[in-house]
């Protein structure tokens, strides 16, 4: 038997290898799911598809700023007309939700209704916040507003998600008289405390001014004062307790 010395065989063999192995050329190509990718491997003879799941972040609701689910299957959040946040406005509809309400008076385009309409998702601009919207305009869309939010399968948003939701949700529990959940507020939290004067403020402002006959049309009967005072206390009192109880 021949025998070989270490060195002369450690030699042999990377003469071989070089010989043999072929030379790789390596393509990455992404699929559009971004859940994929492909690495095509060309050899000098041959051609070798491999697959691995992409360590990416799945596309999820939960992965939307802000996001809170809400129930009838809705969810606030923050504005998905950015083009980083688009790319949700398909998984809304793959949620079974239906409308998009755009809380925001100054941000709006057509370029959004139109995004949303091209997902299979309804649009509406309904404006509220906590001063600058005239209280003549909001309480004219209370109807509607509230149509959307009983129905349920709706995403509620302004630019964040935070302040303007707050209010509208606020206003939609003190107003709307088939409303029975109490509203969790996110954005309206200061160092570990409930800041309320702005909803309140808004909340006084629209009880001022509006009718008794549009409190009719509503669907409020009784005596609306005492509604009023202790539904609104009721929204201070839950959140604080939360709060606490961290």
């Amino acid at each position: 038997m021949l025998k070989l010395t270490t060195t002369k065989y450690n030699n042999q063999i990377k003469t071989i290898t070089r010989k043999i192995k072929p030379k790789l050329t390596v393509f990455k190509k992404e699929k559009d799911s971004f859940e994929k990718q492909e690495i095509l491997c060309k050899t000098s003879n041959n051609f070798k598809f491999v697959h691995f799941q992409k360590q990416n972040k799945s596309l999820s609701l939960s992965n939307i700023e802000n996001f809170q689910k809400l129930k009838n299957n809705s969810a606030r959040g923050t504005t998905l007309s950015s083009k980083h946040n688009r790319k949700y406005l398909k998984e809304l509809k793959k949620e079974g939700f239906k409308n998009v309400i755009d809380l925001r008076e100054k941000y709006t385009s057509e370029s959004y209704s139109k995004l949303c309409e091209e997902n299979g998702l309804n649009y509406y601009n309904i404006p509220i916040d906590s001063s600058s919207v005239d209280d003549r305009q909001i309480i004219k869309n209370l109807p509607l507003l509230f149509k959307l939010l009983n129905k349920g399968n709706y995403y509620i948003a302004c630019a964040q998600g935070l302040h303007r939701t707050d209010i509208a949700l606020c206003i939609n529990y003190v107003f709307n008289p088939k409303e029975t959940n109490i509203p969790t507020l996110t954005g309206h939290l200061r160092d570990g405390k409930l800041v309320f004067s702005d909803i309140a403020r808004r909340l006084n402002s629209i009880k001022k001014n509006i009718t008794d006959d549009e409190l009719k049309q509503l669907g409020w009967q009784d005596d609306f004062n005492k509604i009023y005072k202790k539904r609104k206390k009721d929204i201070i009192d839950f959140n604080t307790k939360k709060i606490a109880a961290g």
